[in-house]
């Protein structure tokens, strides 16, 4: 056991060092990296030991349930890091859902804050130049009169 805990921290020490890194480069601020960085581990951490305890109290209440019921849980016992693991990652993605739904509407009010008040709505990427008057003849018959923009 004690074999196996050590390969895994052998194998996160990479990981921790990678995103840290990553944050830093991110943000240009090695306190709010380090804060970043220590908060993530904090979510780690709560989420592991949330994890280990539904394990541990799904293998409790195994013989109460079904027979499919006690054959998964019992399997969930057996292997109790993997599972911890899977409910750190599935919270994580979680987390990470839930502050992008609550940041949305923000990013969105910033974003077209940030645009000039005359920008298309339609967008044409990599049209060559030797097409370009076609498509946009092409666009201005689609849209009936309008003028159509190529940039």
């Amino acid at each position: 056991m004690r074999g196996a805990l050590g390969d895994a921290w052998g194998a996160a020490a990479p990981v921790v060092l990678a995103v840290a890194g990553v944050v830093y480069m991110a943000l240009g601020n090695v306190r709010l990296s380090l804060w970043f960085v220590l908060g993530l581990a904090a979510a780690v951490l709560v989420l592991a030991l949330a994890g280990g305890a539904l394990v541990s109290l799904a293998s409790r209440v195994r013989g109460n349930a079904g027979a499919a019921w006690r054959y998964g849980v019992a399997n969930l016992a057996r292997r109790r890091t993997e599972g911890i693991a899977q409910i750190v990652a599935f919270g994580l993605g979680l987390m990470l859902l839930l502050a992008l739904a609550i940041l949305r509407g923000d990013l969105i009010t910033d974003w077209r804050a940030s645009l000039p008040a005359d920008v298309p709505n339609y967008f044409f990427l990599n049209i060559p130049p030797d097409q370009r008057d076609d498509f946009s003849t092409s666009l201005a018959f689609r849209a009936r009169g309008s003028s159509a923009c190529c940039r």
